[in-house]
């Protein structure tokens, strides 16, 4: 290569800089915004899921206590001696 064209390809008039650099800083500013967004996004899904999981906790909960009553009520009904279980069959 000729050393002229190389000289003559890396100088750069400031406007053309001015130029590239309001290029990038668009797309800089672009890809804040998609940031911001998949954030915005992100949070949110998270946030959905943590709710979904709490409503779930808490109908798990609720069965667990309506088992638990029904046990211990189950127990209370229940004969202790094993010669009346021919009254009480089940």
């Amino acid at each position: 290569m000729c050393p002229i064209l190389l000289i003559r390809r890396t100088p750069i008039s400031i406007e053309e800089m001015h130029e590239k650099q309001k290029t990038m800083q668009t797309k800089i500013d672009e890809i804040d915004e998609k940031q911001t967004t998949m954030q915005t996004t992100t949070q949110t899904t998270i946030d959905d899921m943590q709710k979904t999981m709490q409503a779930k906790m808490d109908e798990i909960q609720k069965t667990m206590n309506e088992i638990k009553t029904s046990v211990e009520e189950t127990k209370k009904i229940q004969p202790k001696d094993d010669n009346a279980k021919a009254y009480y069959p089940y």
